[in-house]
């Protein structure tokens, strides 16, 4: 049996992903939802980084 290194698992499992952009509410909803989830995760602080001139 062939060993795969984490990236080749990663990329196998990307292949499986519906990739879409969130909106702002389902982004926020989403931190909401997640155990890693806080403030710094909502659509407020993406505005406010934006602001500063940040991708997000």
């Amino acid at each position: 049996m062939r060993e795969v290194n984490a990236s080749e698992e990663q990329e196998q499992e990307s292949s499986e992903w519906n990739v879409r952009e969130l909106s702002g509410s389902e982004f926020d909803e989403l931190s909401a939802a997640s155990r890693y989830g806080g403030f710094q995760q909502t659509s407020e602080m993406a505005a406010l980084a934006q602001s500063d001139g940040m991708q997000t």
